[in-house]
């Protein structure tokens, strides 16, 4: 089985996914050349965000079936304020209008992080401080508790000026800080983690994180 990853990030996707890649998939092993591609290996490419995002998805679609023994081309972006069905239609839509088709049997599978990838990384219950926090976490807990509720239900306060997904970044960069830890979308460190993701994977049990529940059930599945 080979999988080939459309990411839409360019920064933090590209580090966490080989990572815990290595924890889901252990037997798969990452290449860095379509022409690498044997067994059990993946390829990663990345789409550097929106809005070109989608241009990517011609190019990619052409050099999996330029190759073959591709198995699943897995696009993997986030929802920021869409709905993840309104993204599945734009996807729907774009390879219409391109006329763009898989060949050789591979599959699509389409997996969109509810808001974005912090959202799910805010899912680790024991990143979260309780006692003796800064007053600026004190402010986010007090809109939406993350460590309570799901956090892909969580919007933006009706004063924050910029997109759902930087309220999130910086929810979890506050989160980080009581920790006396850095988070950069170039340098995610913690959550790269086995420790880190296992905590996620039990929050999805809780029945919260749904869209990060598809990302681990379609791993689970090869």
């Amino acid at each position: 089985m080979n999988l080939y990853f459309l990411l839409e990030g360019s920064e933090t996707e590209v580090i966490v996914l080989p990572a815990w890649l290595d924890h889901l998939l252990p037997d798969y092993k990452q290449v860095y050349s379509m022409d690498e591609v044997n067994q059990n290996n993946y390829f990663i490419i990345s789409g550097f965000g929106n809005p070109g995002f989608l241009n990517y998805l011609k190019p990619s679609m052409d050099d999996i079936n330029e190759h073959g023994h591709i198995d699943y081309f897995i696009v993997l972006l986030d929802s920021e304020n869409e709905t993840i069905e309104d993204i599945h239609e734009l996807i729907k839509l774009r390879l219409k209008a391109d006329n763009l088709s898989l060949e050789n049997n591979t599959k699509l599978k389409v997996i969109v992080a509810d808001k974005c990838i912090e959202t799910w990384f805010l899912g680790n219950k024991k990143m979260c401080p309780r006692h003796s926090i800064s007053d600026k976490l004190k402010e986010y807990y007090a809109h939406f508790d993350v460590k309570e509720n799901d956090p892909e239900k969580m919007d933006k306060p009706k004063d924050f000026r910029y997109s759902v997904a930087q309220y999130h970044m910086k929810y979890l960069k506050s989160i980080f800080a009581e920790r006396e830890i850095t988070y950069k979308k170039n340098s995610p460190g913690d959550v790269t983690k086995p420790s880190y993701l296992n905590q996620l994977i039990l929050r999805t049990n809780e029945g919260h994180l749904p869209s990060l529940k598809t990302f681990l059930e379609f791993c689970a599945s090869l």
